[in-house]
């Protein structure tokens, strides 16, 4: 989202577009500067927080990347004295804004007492209805509703997908077999029981159903992650049906995209997997956790009751959840002409965290 963040503002004629991390991240876009402030997001080093002032009083703007992380559920003290860095800006007259943020059911005490003394001026973007309702409840002002930045990712090009995956998808094309996207959420897994073992019956019921499947890992880090579950159920396949499925890897979101613009569906327990695809027009059918995910399928027209799905309720009910999903998957094509029909208006929400 950093690298939304920076071509939006760019676009808009910002001429100078600083971040605030270490030098050094190959995955984002060359920032015009950088700034590390790590001892004070991380260890709370005050002096660090006074060099980090007297730095943003140079800028016009300064922005936080609200996503998932506002309400303190990762990492509430880092979260937090980012938000005191906002609020000092704003206090000496920058323009200060955190873009498009989601916000738990159950957020962290400390956050919700920096929301509540930032500063007036300082403007707060919710990227969907339901976190705007309880950001407002939390922070007790008036917050703006937008939508989330990764519906603005640009997608890479044909020419920028991976050979083998490449090869993959036209094969399954020239079999004339629908292409489906799996991802296994790894945190699910950590806190739900049977909720990975239960897509091994679920994964051979959707070759079974004819449909080719593309496993899409969102996150590869750590020694159980989203790319280590799926690489361990393609290996449980038998080598008939194996040929049948491919695991994506790509993990830079305009490849991710582009990628999920040529299935016919995905079935994820990542929200940025379901808004990549839904971006593209794929229909997404997600498992949810946090109460992150409602306000999304809200956001985009989408009814709860047939594209999210409690993971607790896959792992303890798989036959009657997979045959839910299937039906669910038999019409997504009247799911995305829903999704193309707002996308236009959801993009322009996602735009407006700018404004």
């Amino acid at each position: 989202m950093l690298t939304v963040a920076y071509n939006e503002l760019k676009t808009a004629g910002f001429s100078r577009v600083s971040v605030a991390l270490p030098a050094g991240w190959d995955a984002l876009p060359p920032f015009d500067s950088y700034h590390d402030l790590n001892k004070w997001f991380f260890d709370g080093r005050r002096s660090v927080l006074a060099h980090g002032i007297l730095e943003a009083s140079a800028f016009s703007h300064t922005m936080l990347v609200g996503a998932d992380c506002i309400d303190g559920t990762y990492n509430p003290g880092s979260i937090t004295r980012r938000m005191v860095l906002l609020d000092e800006h704003a206090r000496i007259g920058g323009d200060a804004r955190i873009l498009g943020s989601s916000f738990s059911t159950k957020p962290h005490a400390e956050a919700i007492r920096t929301l509540r003394h930032l500063a007036s001026n300082v403007c707060i973007n919710a990227r969907d209805p339901v976190s705007r309702e309880r950001l407002q409840a939390a922070a007790g002002r008036v917050v703006r509703q937008t939508a989330d930045l990764a519906f603005l990712t640009m997608p890479a090009g044909d020419d920028a997908i991976p050979d083998d995956t490449r090869n993959f998808l036209e094969a399954q094309a020239a079999a004339k077999r629908p292409m489906i996207g799996l991802n296994i959420n790894a945190n699910i897994d950590r806190t739900v029981v049977g909720y990975t073992s239960a897509h091994d019956n679920f994964l051979r019921r959707l070759l079974g159903e004819g449909y080719s499947v593309l496993l899409v890992p969102h996150d590869n880090r750590g020694q159980r992650s989203d790319e280590t579950l799926l690489s361990e159920l393609q290996l449980r396949l038998d080598p008939d049906s194996a040929k049948h499925v491919h695991l994506l890897n790509a993990h830079e979101p305009s490849f991710v995209r582009q990628v999920l613009s040529k299935l016919e569906a995905i079935v994820t327990g990542r929200m940025h997997a379901a808004i990549l695809a839904m971006s593209a027009g794929t229909p997404a059918i997600s498992f949810v956790y946090q109460g992150k995910f409602e306000g999304l399928y809200q956001l985009i027209g989408l009814t709860e009751e047939s594209v999210l799905y409690d993971p607790k309720n896959f792992a303890e009910r798989p036959d009657e959840i997979q045959d839910q999903i299937l039906e669910a998957l038999g019409r997504r094509e009247e799911l995305r002409v829903i999704i193309h029909r707002e996308l236009p208006r959801v993009m322009g929400l996602a735009r407006s965290n700018f404004d």
